[in-house]
């Protein structure tokens, strides 16, 4: 059975580099159940640009009983996808937003310069 595995990496991080560390982690992980032959060979694409990182998969081929428990197997290289990244630097991004704000109370903008807290009236306008 295949694995499909996402993940995101933080923008700035070589694609090249992201692809070589996650096969490199998968070929010295030990695991004894991935399958591998001529058509059907582990591998790691990039998928994407998102709104916070740099989408990729890793397809890989698994044999035996770990078949029966795809959501362990897929724990099984996630951690191992994490740890390869976080050991070679490679950021994994969370969600960032801006906020933009239009208008704001005057009384609210001398408070956030004076780092007071708005009074009650303040903050009922």
């Amino acid at each position: 059975r295949r694995f499909e595995i996402p993940f995101g990496v933080k923008y700035g991080t070589k694609p090249e580099v992201v692809i070589k560390v996650v096969l490199d982690a998968l070929k010295n992980s030990g695991f004894t159940d991935i399958y591998t032959s001529r058509r059907r060979f582990s591998r790691v694409i990039m998928t994407g640009m998102g709104d916070s990182s740099v989408n990729f998969e890793l397809f890989v081929w698994v044999k035996g009983h770990e078949i029966l428990f795809p959501k362990r197997t897929a724990s099984r290289f996630l951690i191992l996808i994490y740890n390869a990244l976080y050991a070679n630097n490679i950021e994994i991004p969370f969600p960032q937003r801006d906020l933009h704000l239009r208008s704001v109370d005057e009384e609210v903008v001398s408070a956030i310069k004076s780092d007071r807290k708005p009074t009650m009236n303040e903050q009922k306008g």
